[in-house]
């Protein structure tokens, strides 16, 4: 029983330095230095990977921190990242134990509509209650979105390498 609450906190500890590192990212340099004046969101690809390669507890628990620090990051007081992200990753989880592989394949397809799911409710408030210009916040939304893509590079192994050390 000692053992395996050593390797839980080893484990959540290795999560909790992932968060921190992509919310330095994501909160602190990529504000400041943003890529053809678009941030990139980290997170909502992080979720996904965890989701797929880790049990269900802990990507219910990593979504739910992710997306306190998203929404810390983003200046949001709604917590829309947080319940966004605890979601995103359970239905994610249930789906990888019975219809999507666990492969890089499916990582990044999973990722990509996280991130378009991400980009939709960020604009959905201003879409449809603030009367935006939708071309405008749909150019802004794929910007995003692909600059995001590039970063799967990344957090697919360092995902991998977390769910592996924690097997």
């Amino acid at each position: 029983m000692k053992k395996r609450r050593q390797k839980s906190f080893w484990k959540g500890l290795r999560y909790a330095v992932f968060l921190l590192l992509l919310y330095i990212l994501q909160g602190l340099v990529f504000s400041h230095f943003k890529i053809f004046g678009y941030v990139p969101m980290l997170f909502s690809t992080a979720v996904v990977g965890v989701a797929l390669y880790d049990t269900i507890t802990t990507a219910a628990a990593f979504g739910l921190f992710a997306g306190i620090l998203c929404d810390v990051s983003a200046n949001e007081t709604a917590a829309l990242f947080t319940v966004l992200f605890t979601v995103l990753a359970v239905v994610i989880k249930l789906l990888s134990e019975s219809v999507l592989t666990r492969s890089p394949v499916t990582f990044c397809a999973a990722s990509l509509a996280a991130l378009l799911l991400c980009a939709f409710v960020q604009m959905f408030y201003l879409l449809f209650f603030v009367g935006a210009d939708g071309d405008a916040l749909m150019k802004t939304a794929g910007a995003q979105t692909l600059i995001s893509l590039i970063f799967l590079l990344p957090i697919y192994p360092a995902v991998r390498f977390l769910s592996r050390q924690n097997a």
